[in-house]
């Protein structure tokens, strides 16, 4: 194991553990905890659509709307009618983009969670076309660039 590894027997146990199983062990890929499946065991998940006036608060934001990694959808009670449509609209896309069918949903979810926090391109095009459909749904089509500039407005 050491010359595979090209490490010595003291840094494969401090890294690995200290029995030879531990040290062959596979590692975990790196996926992120994303909780329990709240429809494990049924073929088809319905994620549903909850108003609560207590949503997490950025530094420089409220937070309108969040969706769960298996798209459950909460939106802020204290916002305007308006600004409840729109994000509605938003979150609505994030679930519809969100793995529903049973066969290794976990594993479905984990995956996509995974890719929308590590890989940047993603993650614009995920909000990019999320605050899009909703801006155009809520507001008209004039408002096609301001959907396609709302990631970038989300960093500054």
């Amino acid at each position: 194991m050491a010359l595979l590894l090209r490490r010595s027997v003291k840094e494969i146990q401090v890294t690995r553990g200290t029995s030879v199983m531990d040290a062959i062990r596979p590692r975990d890929p790196g996926l992120p905890a994303v909780g329990n499946d709240p429809a494990a065991g049924q073929l088809w998940s319905k994620p549903g659509i909850s108003y609560s006036s207590t949503l997490p608060r950025t530094a420089t934001s409220r937070t309108l709307g969040t969706t769960s990694p298996f798209g459950e959808i909460r939106i802020s009670s204290t916002a305007s009618a308006a600004e409840q449509a729109l994000a509605r609209v938003h979150e609505l896309v994030h679930q519809f983009l969100t793995p529903r069918f049973g066969v290794l949903r976990t594993f479905r979810v984990q995956v996509a969670i995974s890719g929308y926090t590590r890989v940047a391109l993603l993650r614009y095009l995920e909000e990019a076309l999320a605050q899009t459909v909703a801006l155009v749904r809520v507001q008209g089509i004039s408002f096609v660039l301001e959907g396609i500039k709302f990631p970038f407005a989300m960093v500054t």
